[in-house]
């Protein structure tokens, strides 16, 4: 299958600016490459248009495409990078070239820049979706992770990110009540499930709404209870997830790949 000759040019360049980019740091997460990639996309100009007909033809995102064309088998794009070395780190895989003998200030490196990735997206993709609620930013306290949004009619909400859920285990008796925490997924439910088994009658005594960000397919959807306001509810990508995870969790099924 072939595509349009400008949307082809596009996905080239988004490729240069991958491997320009990989040369530089030399050992990347998927995490980052699909950021990086997004970032590249915009800059390229791919439309939405463009972006239906990668969709129609590939059955996968542009993002998706090079990403996958990138650490997977398959080069869709003449000129896409490839790297075919991966490794894990601190429980975090990363991908190099063969021609690369990574050394550990390079994983060091790369998993510092992960973790700050995972709380800008976590960060970026709540405060779209407030915005489209009709929320702006009135105050943040970054020691603390926490933001303040104001919404018109005197309507307040506070939000605190965290890297992670298993950070967010050993902080819940810090949180004010009533308010909203905002943590990205893993790359397995296995911590999810955790904190559920330990935490959530905790999290029901202090009236907290927590959701989960799914960086790399851009989701925002509930994990445990859910926010007062209905404006904000009917913008995440899976509303019913919290009330799912509670029939599914709660009953004690252990089928627990069926969520998150």
């Amino acid at each position: 299958m072939s595509l349009p000759r400008e949307t082809e040019e596009r996905l080239r360049r988004v490729c240069a600016d991958m491997l320009e980019y990989l040369n530089s740091v030399k050992l990347v997460s998927r995490l980052e490459l699909f950021v990086k990639v997004r970032e590249s996309l915009n800059k390229a100009g791919l439309s939405d248009e463009e972006a239906r007909t990668i969709k129609n033809q590939f059955d996968l995102r542009p993002d998706q495409l090079i990403v996958t064309g990138i650490i997977g088998d398959t080069p869709y794009i003449m000129g896409c990078p490839f790297l075919h070395e991966e490794d894990e780190f601190k429980g975090e895989l990363f991908y190099h070239s063969h021609t690369y003998p990574a050394k550990e200030p390079d994983f060091e490196a790369a998993i510092s820049r992960l973790r700050k990735l995972r709380i800008e997206q976590t960060i970026k993709s709540v405060e779209g979706m407030l915005s489209k609620a009709g929320y702006s930013k009135t105050s943040a306290d970054p020691t603390m992770g926490q933001r303040t949004y104001r919404k018109k009619g005197d309507s307040y909400l506070t939000c605190t990110f965290f890297e992670s859920v298993i950070d967010l285990q050993s902080s819940l008796d810090k949180l004010p009540e009533s308010s909203v925490i905002a943590v990205p997924n893993e790359d397995s439910p296995g911590p999810f499930i955790s904190f559920y088994r330990n935490s959530r009658s905790k999290v029901g005594q202090k009236h907290l709404s927590i959701i989960v960000v799914n960086i790399q397919d851009e989701k925002v959807s509930p994990f445990i209870g859910y926010p007062s306001d209905k404006d904000l509810v009917s913008l995440f990508t899976e509303p019913d997830l919290a009330t799912r995870i509670t029939t599914v969790w709660g009953d004690g099924d252990e089928d627990w790949q069926k969520l998150l």
